[in-house]
């Protein structure tokens, strides 16, 4: 599907996992794609921009390999930044994030989440 790929802005490599306008099935194609990509890293080495714009997803169908996803993707993820979040969207994330103890910033769009990326040391 060629949606994981890294992008260089401002001398700083950055993953993108782009989940935009898929449907639930694609999501979790997508997602084993970035777990065999994320999951070859180095501890800490990766900074990730995750699009979600126009993304179909079904609390029932993702809540469960989202957590696991993003679990077993902390210790390759030194930051990561998320776009494209619906309202509804944005509720499932706010428990995703409490459900696995992580703090990362909904951004407006990707530029915004490239240029807060490539600040963080």
């Amino acid at each position: 599907m060629d949606r994981i790929k890294f992008y260089l802005h401002k001398s700083r490599l950055i993953l993108i996992t782009d989940y935009s306008n898929l449907n639930p099935e694609q999501v979790l194609i997508v997602m084993e794609e970035a777990v065999s990509t994320i999951r070859r890293q180095e501890p800490k080495s990766l900074w990730v921009c995750a699009d979600f714009t126009n993304t179909k997803i079904e609390f029932k169908t993702h809540m469960i390999p989202f957590k696991e996803y993003m679990i077993g993707n902390k210790p390759f993820v030194k930051y990561a930044a998320v776009v494209g979040l619906s309202p509804l969207i944005r509720k499932f994330y706010q428990l995703l994030m409490m459900m696995t103890g992580r703090n990362w910033p909904v951004l407006e769009n990707r530029e915004d989440a490239y240029n807060w990326l490539a600040e963080q040391k």
